[in-house]
């Protein structure tokens, strides 16, 4: 029975046994009532305290509470828990001041995040996002659109600070350049390309006195520099006066040994005046060792316009062009047509691929619409 006699019940009633038979007989003075209890129960013990001694029954749940609660301390203490006060509670739900680290952490998580998806800045404002954020951390409040753009100048500084520590410790670097226009605006974009020497520790070479051997590794790094907006007129000077600034900004004049650009004369000319040598009748095509070492024409932009001459010397190859451009044109400025020719797909359960149109200035382009067309 000591079952029976670990209820708290068993502190007004005492056990006896009459004929055989389990009693629970109330110890309440001029009371005595006896209870059958045969099968350890004890509910009709509790029934008995709530009816007729309700100054017991209230004592008993008060003793009941006190159990709980001491076992729920020892449970959270077993499992490393504890209760929190009245106090941490209320702070635990109260959000975070505008200059708390948590908070200043997520501003800048949700920055990068919008630049490295390329997101809009509105993205802040939207419903998803925000329900998003209030499940994921109810304590940090969304700011407004503005302050997430003026914290770009502090992701990009931080992000620069990284860049130009590594291009420190490059003792060579060799950079590539290009300008591009998209809807009306122009752009110069250069990135550079270099080496790291990376010491590490080989056990596999340790000497028979167990010091450990010393194992140069190599890395390669690349990164984009700019993507520098062009507002002047892309002459050879207005060129090189962007790029010098570029390259005085990241410290990589007196470690460049190499600038590849393509054939354009503009770019050709802007470098052989950022050249030292140039005043010699130095070409793009030479070698230098001052500085900046030379202009490299890139390779696959010769092979390109290689390939296009080649193209354009088949009449018969040019001519299968000329029309598989004017079918995918078509296709592109008709929705009658594109609806045709999808139903065609389908029926002949063939892949349900867009045609694609080839750009003069985009490398295997042609390839890529003939092989489309040929599906």
């Amino acid at each position: 029975m000591s079952g029976i006699n670990s209820s708290p019940v068993w502190r007004f009633f005492k056990k006896e046994v009459h004929n055989g038979q389990d009693f629970a007989k109330c110890l309440s003075p001029g009371c005595g009532k006896m209870l059958l209890c045969s099968t350890g129960s004890t509910s009709g013990a509790l029934r008995h305290l709530q009816s007729c001694h309700k100054d017991l029954y209230e004592e008993l749940q008060q003793i009941k509470q006190q159990r709980d609660s001491q076992k729920l301390k020892e449970s959270s203490k077993a499992e490393g828990l504890f209760q929190p006060t009245l106090q941490q509670s209320i702070k635990k739900s109260r959000p975070w001041d505008i200059e708390d680290s948590r908070s200043k952490e997520l501003d800048l998580a949700i920055v990068c995040m919008i630049l490295l998806d390329g997101q809009p800045w509105t993205m802040v404002q939207e419903a998803g996002f925000q329900g998003l954020m209030k499940i994921a951390s109810p304590q940090y409040t969304i700011k407004s659109e503005k302050f997430y753009r003026e914290k770009l100048n502090d992701v990009y500084n931080c992000a620069k600070k990284n860049i130009r520590q590594q291009l420190d410790d490059l003792t060579s670097v060799a950079v590539t350049c290009d300008i591009w226009s998209e809807k009306g605006l122009s752009f110069l974009g250069l990135t550079v390309h270099g080496i790291k020497e990376m010491l590490s520790v080989s056990e596999a070479d340790c000497c028979n006195d167990n010091t450990q051997a010393q194992v140069c590794k190599l890395e390669r790094f690349s990164t984009t520099l700019a993507m520098q907006h062009l507002i002047e007129v892309h002459t050879s000077s207005n060129i090189a006066n962007v790029l010098t600034e570029i390259f005085a900004d990241w410290r990589i004049e007196s470690k460049t040994i190499a600038i590849v650009t393509d054939n354009a004369a503009n770019m050709l000319k802007a470098v052989r005046t950022m050249l030292p040598s140039s005043a010699n009748g130095a070409t793009a095509d030479s070698n230098f060792s001052e500085n900046i070492g030379g202009s490299v024409s890139c390779t696959a932009h010769k092979l390109n316009l290689i390939v296009q001459d080649a193209l354009k010397q088949q009449p018969c190859v040019e001519a299968i062009i000329g029309k598989c451009r004017h079918f995918v044109s078509s296709m592109h400025h008709s929705t009658t047509s594109q609806g045709r020719f999808e139903k065609l797909q389908k029926a002949l359960e063939l892949p349900q691929h867009k045609l694609k149109c080839d750009v003069p200035t985009r490398w295997n382009s042609t390839l890529h619409m003939l092989q489309r067309v040929l599906e």
